[in-house]
């Protein structure tokens, strides 16, 4: 899947001369809160593909291994309908913190057509745990 996002960077250096050490200073400040934007718009474009394929009446088969659930009410039993519409979105904010940064997004909510059970599938996706904040990049660095 490609996503295309546009940016538009406003980077401040001295007037007149500049030398290569000023320049890159310049843009190392402006780059963190840039990589937080550029991580929150491809999140948040990852979750409205995924929130949009559930959410179609047809047998995709992109849909096939996503929101997979139990019935709600009963434990260990999985719901098999594929049928989804939406839900609304988290009331809070859901943050992550990583080596680029911080960002915050509130994730969408899915509800089952079938056992009415609400999941939020960006989170299955991004394979994050239920109470997951920091991202463990060092770890998947250190085991390549």
């Amino acid at each position: 899947m490609k996503m295309f996002v546009q940016v538009v960077l406003e980077v401040n250096i001295p007037e007149g001369r500049a030398s290569a050490h000023e320049i890159f200073d310049a843009v190392r400040l402006v780059m963190t809160p840039v990589y937080e934007r550029l991580s929150e718009a491809v999140i948040t474009g990852y979750e409205k593909h995924i929130v949009g394929l559930l959410c179609q009446p047809t047998r995709h088969p992109a849909k096939k291994g996503l929101a997979l659930h139990e019935v709600k009410g009963l434990l260990g039993r999985g719901c098999r309908c594929r049928r989804f519409r939406r839900a609304g979105y988290w009331t809070d904010e859901r943050r992550l913190r990583g080596v680029m940064g911080e960002i915050s997004f509130r994730p969408a909510l899915v509800e089952c057509e079938q056992c009415g059970r609400r999941l939020t599938p960006i989170l299955e996706a991004l394979e994050l745990s239920p109470y997951q904040s920091r991202m463990n990049q060092l770890l998947f660095w250190v085991a390549d």
